[in-house]
């Protein structure tokens, strides 16, 4: 890459930093899933625990230029969304599987049971 006649090492190693991209893979070490399914009078629902293991803060945070508390505060606001967008789509194969159910009966989405009547009278 050039760089414009000038410009320090100092600006040349901010610039590198803002522009480069720290992935999860550099920052999770492991990653514990606990599923754990609740029943109360007639409803039930599934909760999850996540817990996040962290490598240790040094090598990123020289690196990158960012402090432990900035990850977590991504964490803080992506997480969620990831979550809503994992269990959207879990909802939509849920839903696509009922509706191949429902076409294996003659009875799908757009179809109903003739019950002796068409269209010829």
């Amino acid at each position: 890459m050039e760089v414009a006649l000038g410009m320090s090492q100092l600006d040349i190693d901010i610039f590198c930093k803002w522009a480069s991209k720290l992935t999860l893979s550099q920052l999770v070490d492991n990653v514990m899933v606990r599923e754990c399914l609740t029943v109360q009078s007639d409803a039930c629902w599934t909760e999850f625990v996540i817990v996040i293991v962290f490598f240790l803060t040094e090598p990123y945070t020289e690196e990158y230029d960012i402090l432990p508390q900035k990850v977590l505060a991504v964490f803080v606001v992506v997480f969620p969304l990831i979550l809503k967008e994992i269990r959207t789509e879990g909802k939509g194969s849920k839903e696509s599987v009922a509706g191949e159910a429902e076409a294996e009966d003659g009875e799908g989405e757009g179809e109903s049971p003739s019950h002796g009547n068409d269209d010829n009278g």
